[in-house]
């Protein structure tokens, strides 16, 4: 009996079985979004559903290094239809493909770091508190009342 993948499976497999080579003698230039996806699938253990977050992940980081390039030579303003300066559309797609990206590592529990290498998201001392208080309030470990 053999078990089918669906899509999304066998391009994760896929793109794990890629990332994983080892090459020595070869130097590959790797893009800012591929760079990431390798390091969070070396740095940490995730699921079929977090690889395909990652490959996600891996091309919005990809996107908005293309928007900003465009950005780079066109400036951040450009010709509307009436000849009035306008935002340069790549701007507010970058600006989406943000919010986009920083949902996308909130749903893996990865935060970017500045040198673009992902880590588990600081926490403040007060949210760690409050998550220690409910777990203590709705703890299974706790007595019931009427018990």
């Amino acid at each position: 009996m053999t078990t089918e993948m669906t899509p999304g499976e066998a391009f994760a497999a896929a793109d794990r079985e890629h990332l994983d080579l080892e090459i020595d003698d070869v130097e590959v230039e790797l893009t800012r979004g591929q760079a990431f996806a390798a390091a969070a699938q070396k740095a940490f253990e995730l699921e079929i559903d977090e690889l395909e977050l990652l490959v996600e992940v891996q091309r919005t980081i990809d996107t908005l290094d293309q928007l900003q390039a465009v950005i780079d030579v066109d400036g951040p303003t450009s010709e509307g239809s009436k000849g009035q300066t306008v935002t340069h559309p790549a701007l507010s797609e970058s600006r989406q493909a943000r919010v986009v990206l920083s949902r996308l590592l909130a749903q893996l529990g990865l935060a970017m770091m500045a040198d673009d290498t992902p880590t588990a998201p600081l926490r403040s001392g007060y949210s760690v508190r409050s998550s220690q208080a409910a777990r203590t309030r709705w703890g299974r470990d706790r007595p019931r009342s009427g018990a």
